[in-house]
């Protein structure tokens, strides 16, 4: 911002003005950065999710080979994990239907597409990314049930 021209105003006045704006966009900034910091906050480890390596399965639903950054957001039933893969949207929705028997995939919303395995048991969502897919994996209850 050019505050030169606020000057003009009288110099008490132009002063103040110019400091209520400064104030301004520092508490704009400020109120970014700390909503930032509050999304972003990790140090409660209970309801942070634990980024870690990528397992083969889980709760027996297959993961790719080649998955990276996965995350568990619940352990416990219903369960839920995301993670990445280089392997294009496509491909992705083929492992997932040879894996899951008689899997029902839904017609693409927004680009997504979720599966759901016959018995309502799983549900993977697959989104296109620029470098391959996102995969959201959820457990609704224990397949042995």
């Amino acid at each position: 911002m050019n505050f030169n021209n606020l000057t003009t105003i009288g110099s008490s006045a132009g002063q103040q003005i110019k400091r209520m704006v400064t104030w301004g966009a520092c508490a704009m900034a400020c109120s970014g950065l700390l909503v930032t910091h509050a999304l972003a906050d990790t140090s409660n480890t209970a309801s942070s999710p634990d980024i870690s390596s990528c397992p083969s399965a889980f709760h027996q639903v297959v993961i790719a080979s080649n998955a990276t950054q996965c995350q568990a957001f619940n352990e416990g039933l219903p369960a839920s994990l995301v993670y990445f893969t280089k392997n294009s949207a496509g491909e992705t929705i083929r492992y997932y239907q040879d894996n899951i028997p008689n899997a029902h995939v839904h017609t693409p919303i927004n680009s997504r597409v979720l599966i759901v395995s016959s018995d309502n048991t799983y549900r993977v969502v697959v989104s296109p990314d620029n470098n391959g897919a996102q995969v959201d994996i959820l457990v609704m209850k224990d397949p042995a049930e």
